[in-house]
């Protein structure tokens, strides 16, 4: 099961958040910048109805390995190394929600958070943890452990700095954060799941011309 954890008490990461947060602008300008290469929208539906666009700028220079395979993916327009199925978000499901840490979804061979399939045939190793979680808005790559990354990603709603030195990141939400609040307070079962299916009904990738992004929190 890729799981994403959270193990630190609301009032110790609220404290923590508001340290990080105060210190990181002067931190902040001494780091290299952040350049979005593509875009991946992925169309959202909410209980079947449509919830609107998420739009994420791809940091490919910063883990292409990581980017590559979620690039590929998106584009849904290459096989399983065994041939047996279309690697593709399309149709995909959010399958775990958490309010208040993160959004959890990519699971195209289970929709349960038990899948695993890369353009590498299956899990493979981490890139790197170069970027931290500067807030709410980043996309990182969801495991079970070391190495075991796939097709499944997370995108956090809030700053989830514990989550530091585990996950690659490599992307940040530039349009379309207030879908990403629709999913995250989309009711759950006990388990997590969305009551009401979050689905990606369509997604697509745009190569663009090279911007940067800050290392701050998503508005919205």
């Amino acid at each position: 099961m890729v799981m994403i954890f959270r193990d630190f008490s609301t009032v110790c990461g609220t404290l923590l958040a508001f340290f990080c947060q105060r210190f990181s602008f002067a931190a902040e300008s001494s780091l290299p910048l952040l350049w979005v290469t593509h875009e991946v929208t992925f169309a959202i539906s909410i209980g079947g109805n449509p919830a609107g666009n998420i739009v994420f700028g791809i940091l490919f220079n910063s883990a292409p390995r990581t980017a590559f395979n979620f690039l590929t993916i998106a584009r849904g327009n290459t096989t399983s190394l065994d041939g047996r199925f279309i690697l593709t978000y399309k149709k995909s499901i959010f399958h775990r929600t958490i309010r208040n840490f993160m959004i959890q979804g990519g699971d195209i061979t289970r929709a349960d958070g038990r899948g695993v399939a890369s353009v590498y045939g299956g899990n493979f190793p981490d890139e790197n943890f170069d970027i931290p979680h500067y807030g709410g808005g980043w996309i990182g790559m969801a495991n079970a452990g070391p190495n075991t990354n796939g097709c499944q990603f997370y995108v956090t709603c809030v700053l989830t700095q514990w989550l530091d030195n585990h996950h690659t990141i490599f992307g940040k939400v530039v349009r379309g954060m207030d879908v990403v609040r629709k999913i995250e307070n989309n009711p759950t079962h006990s388990n997590e799941r969305p009551k009401l299916d979050v689905v990606i009904e369509d997604c697509w990738v745009v190569e663009v011309q090279p911007y940067p992004v800050t290392r701050a929190a998503v508005e919205g």
